[in-house]
């Protein structure tokens, strides 16, 4: 079930949220420059916060999220609804480690 936010620029957005506009340039930017974020959004009616995943794909609303693993690989692709994320902070850049080398 999607969520609709039109109109959420007349409301007042809760202390720490972002609007849409601004978390969707942050989320561009991410991708864009293959930075590390940590995300806040609602799953399952609780406002949770993810850190270390990485913007892999952006379709319209839709984007695929992935977290950083220890050995600083990524893990499974999650999907997300773009209205779901309630705020995004850029970490840093996130470089994929090198194949093959010991």
């Amino acid at each position: 079930m999607s969520e609709n936010f039109e109109g959420s620029h007349n409301q007042e957005l809760p202390e720490g949220h972002q609007e849409k506009e601004k978390i969707e340039l942050l989320l561009r930017e991410a991708r864009e420059g293959n930075l590390a974020i940590d995300v806040v959004m609602e799953s399952f009616g609780k406002v949770v916060s993810i850190p270390d995943v990485v913007v892999i794909e952006i379709n319209g609303d839709d984007l695929m999220l992935s977290y950083i693993a220890d050995d600083g690989d990524l893990g499974e692709a999650i999907p997300v609804n773009i209205n779901r994320i309630k705020r995004v902070d850029i970490v840093g850049p996130w470089t994929p480690p090198l194949e093959g080398l010991t």
